[in-house]
């Protein structure tokens, strides 16, 4: 394919919406706290993001790093980091329903950890930082975070705050204060506190952000010790297979010495000679294995990391790249007549030290040749702006007379765009030698005015042309459904059954090298397949297209791209590096994009869900059309979910079919047809390669198996709701004649009572008229027989016996109707007894079956907010089809018209543009 036929732009796929955007589901983690944990212990984090549902595991970049799920719902974790995991920065994603998550920092430490929950906001509260130690913690908005330290009489303690290094929001402030706190050191940038106590005693740390902001996103690891920490390492590069004489500067260094320099806080720095080997195989030579921040701008450079272990822990990790030549050090001369000589190709190990440097360097070319002259300090991680002259020098019978040949500054350019910008402020230029001659490059730093610092490195490399290239791998997130959304997104790759996903593949190109690169994704799992891809000459991007089966199994797993291209009649074969948006952003005009290289490429793929939309070419082939002539290629669509709207198809691939219209579907059609005009659009013979991209809306239903468990237990609740309603009010109603009842009864049973009382009081004195009767008539016998003949004796015998009789006869009435009355009397008491018991367990019942009927709806409708949460929602979602490859042939010499016109090919176009 010809040089002007380019990848799709990386503007069409960069900028995605975020949750109110409503795309399909992926799985991105926010936080993840604690951020690390030593070598050999347990810890349990918690986690916060978007679409972290049913979480099953984690994924580390080292295999020592394991998780278990602890709390499905936050999500939270129980982390197990091997004894044998060496100290160092890794990455860990959330693996659940919604695919593997974008990375976040994980730090192996080798020194005991605390993690902080809150409650120290004053000096009184301060949590003790012991030395030799790490505290995990979250500031808060509008709030400082406090610590006690112990120090000893000269001991140098070493404070750092780790926060952008670990994915945190956080720009940490740190002021150190004596126990009268009095102010003793701040640190306002860099995140490190060195000092000297003076006398044994409690000092306090303050801790918070620069702009006083806080939450969750704001998290830190804050170690106090006594070990060594290093500032820089001279040279900073080393030619591969080498054994390097490198001396490290630093502080606490393990059997250093004084270096006789101090740093930009005024610290006096230490020395040490170490013996460095520099790897050479070609895997470690094309990866950066670091565990140091490297962003966008570092992308493309070559390295590894170096710490130093001491008794007391190992050091800070610090990069060392790889030189493209021989490394000499600097010679201090700042004057021009006093340039330092070299010999190319060669690299110069060098600082802008000290403020105000100008290094000069001279070298010799010959006509013809070509040397690429670069500083390397900005992307060394040293806040530098380099500056470069490359002047000719010529030597006359006056002297030497020198002519400027070019000014550099800055690379402005990105290939990644707003969400990887690799812009750098490092300058390079190729020098193309039109004669024999003298050459002379001044090298300064534009931002090195206002103090002295030795760690401003950098290196100077003069190399002969040697074309090459390095590869950015990173997840493509769609574009926004608000189309002015300018809202960057933390993504990653997920793959549906039936669907297609891409990635974007960045090329930094070295040494004007223009050609093409071929692109395979290689160690994908079953059922997960990636169409032919490349990056076109000139262009600095391509994409890769990975397709899942309708069978595929869900998976979550590291892959490789790996890009190949031919130089000097040789394949170079170069892997590409994983690269991504930490967090997202709003707008780029507000919040700058914060993207770094990632450890692996990582992809999940979806085994529980299909695309809801699909779509292929009819057949899988490569599609043959006449020059001058419209090529029409069928097109199969897909639509499992209920993605039914009509759809417009938009052409991505070789720049001329940017002006193709966009294809019309109809809503619930199954088929459509891709029509290539070659005349209109200017298309020469060739093959090439698009994908469609259609934006539609639907409706997506989160959990279709929940959904139907939430909906059925809807159904049962509905029931159970109504069922209970009813039972409640049918013993409502039954329980108020039982209670009329029991009252009526307890009415009668008193009035009984009443009368049992009434008849009771006439026992009484009925036995005491009879009690009387009897005593007369024992008087009146007694007196009648004493005198039996009287006749007035006799008859008040008589009287007194009847008197008896009359009173025993109404006893004894009195009495039995006491008797009887009593026994209704307790049978009605009984009766009423029983009725109430009644009464009183209706009430019961019916207040239990009303209690039972409100918990019955209470359930219901819960089981209608469960199945309104689950219920099929409306989402604006992406799809793309899988890559269509098509080849315009020549006219048959004997079908063209003596009249036909020819269709030469274009002359190459300037790439993209890039925003």
């Amino acid at each position: 394919m010809r040089r002007f036929f380019v990848v799709l732009a990386w503007t069409c796929l960069v900028v995605v919406p975020g949750v109110v955007c409503a795309q399909l589901p992926q799985a991105r983690v926010n936080t993840i706290f604690p951020a690390g944990a030593k070598a050999g212990t347990d810890v349990e984090i918690s986690t916060t993001g978007t679409d972290l549902d049913e979480p099953t595991g984690m994924m580390f970049s080292h295999p020592g790093i394991t998780a278990k799920v602890s709390s499905p719902a936050v999500p939270g974790f129980v982390i197990t980091v091997g004894k044998d995991v060496p100290v160092g920065v890794y990455e860990a994603r959330v693996v659940g329903r919604f695919g593997v998550s974008n990375p976040r920092a994980f730090v192996v430490g080798d020194r005991p950890e605390l993690i902080v929950k809150g409650g120290n906001s004053s000096a009184a509260t301060a949590v003790e930082a012991l030395i030799g130690t790490v505290v995990n913690g979250v500031v808060e908005a509008n709030a400082e975070s406090h610590f006690k330290i112990a120090m000893k009489a000269g001991q140098r303690v070493l404070i750092r705050c780790s926060a952008r290094e670990i994915d945190s929001k956080l720009e940490p402030v740190m002021v150190l204060l004596d126990a009268a706190g009095k102010e003793l050191e701040r640190s306002r940038r860099g995140g490190l506190i060195d000092h000297t106590a003076a006398a044994d005693g409690s000092y306090i740390l303050k801790l918070h952000d620069a702009v006083y902001r806080g939450g969750t996103d704001y998290f830190y690891r804050l170690s106090v010790g006594v070990g060594p920490h290093i500032d820089f390492v001279m040279p900073p590069c080393g030619v591969p297979g080498s054994r390097s004489l490198v001396v490290v500067y630093g502080r606490n260094l393990p059997g250093g010495t004084a270096a006789n320099i101090k740093a930009a806080d005024g610290k006096p720095l230490e020395q040490l000679a170490v013996q460095m080997d520099i790897p050479a195989d070609s895997v470690a030579t094309q990866r950066l294995a670091t565990s140091t921040l490297v962003g966008p701008a570092e992308s493309a450079l070559d390295g590894f990391e170096y710490r130093l272990a001491s008794p007391d822990g190992v050091s800070n990790a610090v990069l060392i790249t790889y030189a493209s030549g021989p490394v000499i050090g600097e010679v201090a001369k700042s004057a021009v007549g006093q340039a330092q000589a070299l010999s190319a190709p060669c690299e110069v190990a060098g600082q802008f030290y000290p403020r105000g440097d100008l290094d000069w360097f001279t070298f010799n070319a010959k006509k013809g040749d070509a040397y690429w002259i670069e500083v390397i300090s900005s992307r060394l991680g040293v806040a530098s702006d380099p500056f470069m002259v490359v002047q000719t020098v010529a030597k006359g019978p006056k002297g030497e007379t020198a002519s400027d040949l070019q000014e550099v500054y800055d690379v402005d350019s990105s290939i990644g765009g707003v969400d990887f910008k690799t812009s750098t402020r490092d300058p390079i230029w190729k020098l193309s030698a039109k004669e024999d001659g003298i050459y002379r490059v001044m090298v300064r730093d534009l931002f090195n005015e206002s103090g002295d610092d030795p760690a401003r490195i950098y290196r100077l490399a003069v190399r002969p042309e040697r074309p090459d290239f390095r590869l950015v791998a990173m997840s493509t997130a769609p574009p926004p459904a608000n189309k002015d959304s300018k809202e960057v997104p933390a993504w990653n790759t997920l793959v549906r059954r039936g669907g297609t996903a891409p990635i974007r593949v960045l090329a930094h190109r070295r040494d004007g090298f223009n050609g093409e690169i071929k692109l395979e994704a290689r160690g994908l799992p079953a059922g997960v397949t990636a169409a032919p891809a490349k990056i076109e000459p000139g262009s600095a991007a391509g994409v890769v297209h990975l397709s899942a089966s309708e069978t595929a199994a869900s998976w979550a797993g590291a892959i490789s791209i790996v890009g190949t291209a031919n130089i000097g009649g040789a394949d170079l074969v170069r892997e590409a590096r994983g690269g991504g948006v930490v967090r997202t952003v709003a707008d780029p005009a507000n919040e700058a994009v914060f993207s770094r290289m990632a450890r692996d490429l990582v992809i999940g793929v979806s085994g529980i869900e299909s695309e809801p939309v699909a779509i292929v070419a009819e057949e899988e082939k490569v599609w043959e059309g006449v020059v001058g002539a419209k090529l029409a290629i069928p097109l199969k669509i897909a639509r499992p979910g209920e993605f039914k709207a009509a759809m417009k198809l938009k052409a991505v691939g070789p720049a001329l079919l940017a002006a193709m219209k966009e294809i019309d579907v109809a809503a619930g059609a199954d088929k459509g047809t891709v029509e290539i005009d070659t005349a209109a659009l200017k298309i020469p013979v060739g093959t090439y390669q698009f994908y469609l991209q259609t934006q539609t809306a639907g409706k997506y239903q989160r959990k279709p198996e929940a959904f139907k468990i939430a909906e059925d237990a809807r159904v049962a609740a509905e029931k159970l709701a109504v069922d209970s309603a009813a039972e409640a009010k049918k013993l409502v109603e039954a329980k108020a004649p039982l209670a009329a009842a029991a009252a009526a009864s307890g009415v009668e049973s008193k009035k009984l009572v009443d009368a049992v009382t009434g008849l009771a009081g006439l026992v009484g004195p009925a036995q005491a008229a009879l009690t009387a009767a009897q005593q007369k008539q024992a008087a009146a016998k007694a007196a009648f027989d004493k005198e039996p003949g009287k006749t007035e004796l006799k008859k008040a015998l008589e009287d007194a016996d009847k008197a008896i009789a009359d009173a025993a006869a109404k006893l004894k009435s009195a009495t039995e109707a006491k008797e009887v009355v009593d026994k209704v009397a307790a049978a009605a008491a009984d009766k009423a007894k029983k009725e109430a018991e009644a009464s009183a367990a209706a009430e019961k019942a019916a207040a239990d079956a009303t209690a039972k009927a409100a918990e019955a709806e209470k359930a219901k409708q819960a089981a209608i907010a469960k199945t309104k949460e689950l219920v099929a929602k409306d989402v604006t979602a992406t799809f793309y089809s899988r890559p269509i490859q098509f080849r315009i042939v020549p006219v048959p010499p004997a079908t063209r018209p003596a009249t036909q016109p020819t269709i030469a090919p274009a002359a190459p176009a300037a790439p993209a543009k890039k925003p």
